[in-house]
């Protein structure tokens, strides 16, 4: 079986750069953010079947809007200027969020401006320089690793320019920075590590009463990292479970390794049973893989970032992908935008978390355009951010 991926968004495990660099950047993964399920999850000594049901069930419905923080005087901003700095306009998740950005400045009344990285370090620092020539209100990274621009962050400070890093490491509320470094005012993410909890929670319930024998596969990447936490999290709490081998491959090899890689994985000891590959890009060669094992009926995939028609189409298929829990694009610009306000208005970083919702065939089954956030994931956060900032 051959597969083929199909106007997928791109994977949000993206930061080319942090690929080379995923030690030097620490992630908090102490300080889950407050309020969300991680908080409680993460500590689990022993882990059940009804327990894992329970929060997938929690995660499977359309998220609902919970403010971020206390209210906004919007009125006091209107006509600053926001800069956005993208690491990459052409990867399609952080053209989203800065399209949302400047849909939600629209809205606030903020002008927003986006310049783009092109990968390079070196353009980055370029353009958050042009930020402070301009003295900018604010700035908003996006998908950009903070460690790779000391130069520019240190430009900003000086220029008193708060800076909010989008989809950028594992968002933790109580630390500086909220896990994108010191550097930041604070962040908007999804949880990567809540997202790792529900693979493994996926696993504990399709398995039932059964051992779970498991592939992992991931990449060098803080996110990767973070969601690595949290899957582990949970197997370590679970007396049948347990991981027979893990697969480090680069996303430049994905397309020729992963495939291959789990096959011979899976052959290697036969009584395997599922495939954890961590971002669902992956995921999709790691569904060949299982295939060409002639083990689809016996194994099953499970991943992550619910990111577009290519793997949620095979999630939906009701083959051996059976999950790929993910957040919206779309809601991470919003945040970030109501993020580089509150730096603007001199309050505190709200919550930096957009909810996960988990993807499986359940839920998707009625879905027909697998590439709409706004039907994957609610517009809620619209109307709840026009509220927030007293602009409808």
């Amino acid at each position: 079986m051959s597969i083929r991926i199909r106007s997928s968004r791109g994977f949000k495990f993206k930061l080319v750069w942090l690929v080379a660099i995923a030690a030097s950047l620490a992630i908090g993964f102490a300080g889950f953010p407050v309020g969300s399920a991680g908080a409680a999850r993460g500590h689990r000594k022993l882990v059940s079947v009804k327990q894992a049901r329970a929060a997938i069930k929690s995660y499977s419905k359309v998220p609902k809007f919970v403010p971020p923080g206390p209210r906004i005087d919007t009125a006091k901003l209107k006509g600053k200027t926001v800069m956005v700095v993208s690491f990459d306009q052409a990867d399609p998740a952080l053209a989203a969020i800065s399209q949302a950005i400047q849909e939600a400045g629209h809205v606030a009344g903020i002008h927003v401006e986006v310049l783009d990285g092109h990968t390079t370090p070196t353009a980055v620092d370029q353009d958050l320089q042009q930020a402070a020539n301009q003295h900018v209100a604010a700035v908003i990274l996006d998908g950009v690793a903070t460690n790779f621009i000391p130069t520019g962050l240190r430009v900003l400070k000086v220029a008193h320019i708060p800076v909010v890093g989008a989809i950028d490491g594992q968002p933790t509320r109580n630390v500086k920075g909220q896990g994108g470094g010191t550097m930041l005012f604070g962040e908007a993410s999804g949880t990567y590590a809540e997202d790792g909890r529900l693979m493994a929670d996926t696993a504990i319930v399709t398995a039932g009463k059964a051992p779970i024998r498991a592939v992992e596969e991931t990449f060098d990447n803080p996110v990767a990292t973070a969601a690595m936490h949290g899957l582990n999290s949970v197997l370590k709490s679970c007396k049948r479970c347990k991981v027979t081998t893990v697969q480090t491959i680069t996303p430049g090899q994905w397309s020729t390794k992963v495939a291959p890689t789990t096959a011979a994985a899976i052959n290697a000891t036969p009584n395997v049973n599922y495939v954890f590959a961590i971002v669902d890009s992956m995921a999709i060669y790691a569904t060949s893989g299982v295939n060409s094992a002639n083990k689809s009926a016996s194994v099953k995939v499970v991943s992550s970032d619910g990111s577009g028609s290519g793997p949620l189409s095979l999630v939906k298929s009701g083959g051996p992908f059976i999950a790929d829990p993910g957040f919206s694009d779309s809601w991470v610009g919003w945040l970030a935008l109501d993020q580089a306000m509150r730096a603007m208005s001199g309050m505190k970083p709200g919550n930096p978390v957009v909810p996960v919702r988990y993807l499986a065939k359940s839920n998707l089954k009625k879905i027909s355009n697998l590439n709409s956030q706004a039907t994957l994931f609610g517009v809620a956060y619209v109307k709840g951010f026009e509220r927030l900032w007293g602009v409808k």
